[in-house]
């Protein structure tokens, strides 16, 4: 007999949680929600960035969060800079070289990691991987009629 397989998806036993979206748009700082319009709310929290070659950071940051959409933003910029200014004295050869953001840590997990900095198993075991990654689009503005109204006859 098979196993029904469960709706959430798990990886070392931890919950996907969030869809992500890095933001690399410096004009734009999503104050509303780019899926629904809502008003975001500011969230602290610990993000695993795998920067190549081989080099993990965890990151305390604040980023843009909609409790509706279950949607995390963060902006590159702001990103980037808090990774080079991590890594300028340390290694400032990783500085521009490729990453990618995996996803949260829980406050307790990452207070146990600065304890035992290299323990990367117990990064990975507690890794919250983002449940989707999204890009947006601007859109591009022009003089467009407004779909809502209706149009008038002329006679």
């Amino acid at each position: 007999m098979s196993q029904k397989p469960s709706k959430k998806f798990r990886i070392n036993e931890q919950t996907r949680l969030h869809t992500f979206f890095l933001n690399p748009y410096e004009n734009e700082r999503f104050t509303r929600c780019p899926k629904c319009g809502a008003l975001t709310k500011a969230r602290k929290k610990v993000f695993v960035i795998h920067i190549e070659p081989g080099q993990l950071l965890n990151l305390n940051m604040t980023g843009r969060y909609c409790p509706a959409c279950d949607l995390m933003i963060l902006h590159k910029d702001v990103v980037e800079g808090l990774m080079a200014a991590a890594f300028t004295q340390i290694n400032p050869s990783i500085i521009g070289n490729e990453y990618l953001i995996m996803g949260t840590l829980d406050r307790k997990t990452w207070l146990d990691i600065q304890a035992q900095p290299h323990n990367y198993s117990l990064v990975f075991d507690n890794l919250h991987v983002f449940k989707h990654v999204v890009k947006f689009e601007p859109e591009h503005y022009g003089w467009v009629p407004d779909p809502t109204l209706k149009k008038e006859k002329t006679e």
